[in-house]
């Protein structure tokens, strides 16, 4: 069993807000990944890691999705590295301590 870890930072410098902008069939990139996801057998939950109140409400609801975790500031700015962000995670929200197998996606490349 896997654990997926999406994570979006709202402040993009290139095309603002792209990660809940329309993709295909005017889904989103983010939901259209977990869309994807959710149909997996294998996946236990999908973790979405934002700093967004906006990008949750826009997020599909599932019971394979987690919206709760609150990206902190300092792990969402254009220079923050990806794995400060997952250990915070890990220590700081994670509740199964034993679960070992984890993917990392980002929606901007479906």
């Amino acid at each position: 069993m896997f654990d997926v870890l999406i994570p979006l930072r709202s402040k993009s410098k290139g095309l603002k807000n792209k990660n809940i902008l329309p993709f295909i069939k005017k889904v989103n990139l983010t939901n259209f990944t977990i869309n994807k996801l959710k149909h997996i057998n294998k996946i236990n939950k999908i973790y979405v890691l934002t700093d967004s109140e906006r990008y949750k409400k826009k997020i599909t609801y599932h019971p394979k999705v987690d919206k709760d975790y609150v990206r902190k500031k300092k792990f969402s700015n254009s220079n923050s590295k990806i794995n400060d962000l997952i250990q915070d995670f890990l220590n700081n929200y994670y509740k199964n301590k034993k679960n070992q197998n984890f993917l990392i996606l980002q929606v901007t490349s479906p």
